[in-house]
């Protein structure tokens, strides 16, 4: 009876201090629900970060976590589920658009309608997306291999190494425009004090000389931490270090991507996949009819991966892997899954063990 109660009393414990850690955790982890404020999706527990609309009902002028769009539900950013876009139907939009399986093909692939062609230029003729005069906005408009030349509007061959060029979007896969040469140069090449764009990962040689692209737009060697004093979305002290970062509740600087990348491999196997398969990215790469999706799948979510980096900072804040979750990244899932995406919210393995725990308790009882 005695080892009975005393079985009963400690479990009662730490089924309190397991609620307790469970609220620490998500607290601490600085996860937001829908309605919250917040940095990126990554900080939303199961939805995405969008900027304030009156769409939403959102005053403030901060990002907020907003739900994930399903199939055929109103979208007015780019909010929907995986391998969906927001599709509009006049551009540029004057009211809501809606979720669909759409703009997945370049220019020279397969279609149904206009809306398949990843271009908002292109035309669906006899099965075929077809460019019309070459028009572009951005790359995405383009065929494989070619850029949107931001001056003209047209697409035109993308550059090599050592040409000239305005900025990287003018470069092929796997290169950058260098800021002081503006001559296109393979990733990772750049060297301490070099100037460098503060919004890229893979300029700076962080492979062999440890470096990174600093807020001052100067490679700078890799500080594996910087102390700040409090979590805030202002992170102006983080900022300061390196862009897209926050303070955490460890009083430590977190990057949303991975700015001390050691292995190209990914990149590299990436940039193979594309050249044999002519893919590229396109607005909607997820789709479940995208070149990547068919053809390099693995390699893109290991490149997926690679930027996004291990810190795991906001990791808890999605039900499951954000990366191998995504259908492109499951070989479980099929086309028809991705057609009928519900986005349902899985359980945390910490919350099994509360209620196994739990109902040890009642039993004892």
């Amino acid at each position: 009876m005695q080892l009975k109660k005393f079985v009963s009393s400690f479990l009662s414990s730490l089924f309190i201090f397991n609620i307790f850690f469970i609220t620490f955790v998500i607290s601490c982890n600085q996860c937001n629900k829908v309605g919250d404020q917040c940095i990126s999706s990554d900080s939303c527990i199961d939805s995405a970060c969008v900027y304030a609309s009156v769409d939403y009902n959102i005053t403030t002028s901060k990002k907020t976590c907003v739900k994930y769009g399903k199939l055929n539900e109103k979208c007015y950013e780019n909010q929907c589920g995986d391998g969906l876009f927001c599709e509009f139907d006049i551009y540029p939009p004057n009211e809501s658009g809606t979720c669909r399986n759409a703009r997945y093909s370049l220019i020279g692939e397969r279609c149904t309608e206009y809306k398949d062609c990843s271009s908002f230029f292109a035309n669906c003729v006899n099965g075929k997306c077809v460019s019309n005069g070459n028009m572009c906005y951005v790359n995405f408009d383009c065929q494989y291999n070619y850029y949107c030349n931001s001056t003209t509007f047209i697409c035109e061959p993308m550059k090599t190494i050592d040409q000239d060029c305005i900025d990287s979007t003018n470069c092929e896969f796997g290169s950058f425009c260098s800021k002081s040469t503006n001559k296109c140069k393979k990733y990772f090449t750049l060297e301490e004090n070099d100037e460098c764009d503060v919004d890229s990962q893979f300029e700076c040689n962080s492979i062999t000389s440890n470096l990174y692209c600093s807020s001052n737009s100067k490679c700078k060697k890799y500080i594996d931490s910087i102390e700040c004093t409090v979590p805030t979305y202002d992170s102006s002290t983080c900022n300061s270090f390196v862009n897209n970062s926050i303070c955490g509740c460890d009083n430590k600087c977190h990057s949303l991507t991975n700015i001390n990348i050691k292995n190209k491999k990914p990149i590299d196997d990436l940039s193979n996949c594309f050249i044999k398969n002519k893919c590229t990215f396109i607005r909607n790469i997820q789709s479940s009819k995208s070149c990547i999706y068919k053809y390099c799948s693995s390699e893109y979510c290991n490149y997926l991966s690679l930027v996004k980096g291990s810190d795991s900072y906001f990791s808890d804040c999605s039900s499951g892997d954000p990366i191998q979750s995504l259908h492109i990244c499951n070989s479980s899932y099929s086309s028809e899954d991705i057609d009928s995406v519900n986005n349902s919210i899985q359980l945390h393995s910490i919350t099994y063990i509360t209620l196994f725990i739990f109902l040890i308790v009642l039993l004892l009882f």
